[in-house]
């Protein structure tokens, strides 16, 4: 019985990765309107799953990449809401997608405020000065001169380590 449920456990890892295959190939072909059907599918088939959740981020890659932020911005905050680990790559970058869908919408106060939120959930991150040197950015197209040396003064005297530190000191 054992090795059954192992073989149908492997066989149904290698359909769903096989499905996400389909979506980058369809991605890489141009066609994202299959891409976000195969995407919205898998989403569907594998709820709670891991593969459901790299469905969700690139559904709002592609809705990102439309112009169609309101809805990018929702798939991201539902990735971030199953994934085990907000503090990695992914998570940052989740976050990252959401600032960005609010800065491309000129939101840019949004925006720096949602990329420092994240420095200050997960300052011990490597992600935390990189999301604080964004901030500084947006505050300064903003034109919050103020908040943006403190930003930058922050990344200086908290991650003097980081290239963000570099950069936050021209």
């Amino acid at each position: 019985i054992g090795y059954f449920i192992q073989h149908s456990a492997n066989r149904r890892t290698q359909t769903a990765l096989a499905a996400i295959g389909d979506v980058q190939v369809a991605l890489m072909q141009g066609n994202t309107s299959s891409a976000a059907t195969k995407a919205q599918t898998i989403i569907r088939d594998y709820s709670g799953e891991n593969i459901a959740g790299r469905a969700l981020v690139t559904l709002a890659n592609i809705y990102f990449d439309q112009g169609r932020y309101d809805e990018a911005t929702a798939h991201y905050r539902q990735f971030l809401g199953v994934i085990d680990d907000p503090r990695g790559p992914e998570g940052f970058g989740a976050n990252a997608g959401i600032a960005a869908a609010m800065e491309a919408q000129g939101n840019l106060a949004g925006a720096a405020h949602e990329y420092a939120s994240y420095a200050d959930r997960f300052a011990q991150t490597p992600f935390a000065p990189l999301a604080l040197k964004e901030a500084g950015r947006c505050y300064l197209a903003a034109g919050d001169l103020d908040q943006a040396k403190q930003t930058y003064l922050r990344i200086r005297g908290e991650y003097r380590a980081s290239p963000s530190s570099r950069i936050a000191q021209t």
